[in-house]
């Protein structure tokens, strides 16, 4: 009797390499900004974009709900809380003024990104029960 495991499926290729490209990107930034800096806190993002990506690859169970509270809140909440807390500067200035528009636009579009991988996690990516007989057959 053969023996099933649970594995994430990633329905759409082209999204699963979006995926890793979007996720490699920023460790690459982080690795970059946290030896630059000499910042230390930024293991933390390595460590979590490191974790993230290795269950993408295993097609671990966990990589979907993992991908999915990553999207939300590192990629919605964080971002939103930042593009709220330069709204209310502008509003409290009444003008520009030491605020910088690109990196405000840059906070508004890493948004949009969360919400469009959040709607493909949803749409695309499966958790499924696949026999252990075929499980080099499983493909992004």
């Amino acid at each position: 009797m053969s023996e099933n495991i649970k594995k994430t499926v990633f329905k759409n290729k082209g999204f699963f390499q979006f995926l890793v490209i979007y996720i490699s990107i920023l460790l690459l930034w982080n690795i970059y900004t946290g030896f630059y800096n000499r910042n230390l806190m930024a293991l933390l993002p390595i460590g979590i974009q490191v974790i993230l990506l290795t269950l993408m690859f295993k097609r671990d169970k966990y990589a979907k709900i993992a991908i999915t509270y990553w999207t939300i809140i590192f990629q919605i909440v964080a971002f939103g809380l930042i593009v709220m807390g330069t709204s209310i500067k502008i509003i409290n200035h009444d003008s520009f003024q030491g605020i910088k528009i690109y990196t405000f636009v840059f906070d508004i579009l890493e948004i949009i990104t969360g919400i469009v991988i959040l709607i493909f996690i949803q749409r695309t990516v499966k958790v499924e029960w696949i026999p252990a007989s075929k499980l080099k057959d499983v493909q992004p």
